[in-house]
């Protein structure tokens, strides 16, 4: 899969807010499987580099938050593991890959912790709706 994105400064029009995005000016994405592997792509070009470094710092915190949240599952580890991070001038980026059963067991394994929200989502979207 391929994603891409240009004349992001135009978003700042846009009736839903998106003001981290409006200071870029295109992003490209790839996701995809090849020779065994599974990897992912992006790289955003800001319109400045103070932003472009800004970026590099979300980014940072994204994968520090995920290292985190693999606690307890190696497959999850050994794919945070992998994430390289980027910034040359305006742009900043990550690309991670590892091979199809790693990937795989530990999408697994994060869809199991994600499924031991739901009850509390429903409880709150009933709540919601009374």
């Amino acid at each position: 899969m391929y994603g891409a994105a240009i004349d992001l400064g135009q978003l700042a029009d846009h009736e839903i807010a998106m003001p981290a995005l409006s200071q870029h000016e295109r992003i490209t994405w790839s996701f995809g499987q090849s020779d065994g592997q599974i990897y992912e792509q992006a790289d955003l070009v800001a319109q400045s580099e103070d932003m472009a470094k800004k970026t590099h710092r979300i980014l940072d915190g994204i994968i520090a938050y995920e290292e985190l949240w693999s606690e307890g599952s190696e497959p999850m580890k050994q794919i945070m593991r992998g994430v390289e991070l980027t910034h040359d001038g305006n742009t900043t980026g990550f690309h991670w890959q590892g091979d199809e059963s790693t990937v795989l067991t530990g999408l697994d394994d994060a869809l199991q912790r994600l499924d031991t929200w739901k009850p509390i989502w429903k409880k709150q979207h009933r709540a919601a709706h009374q």
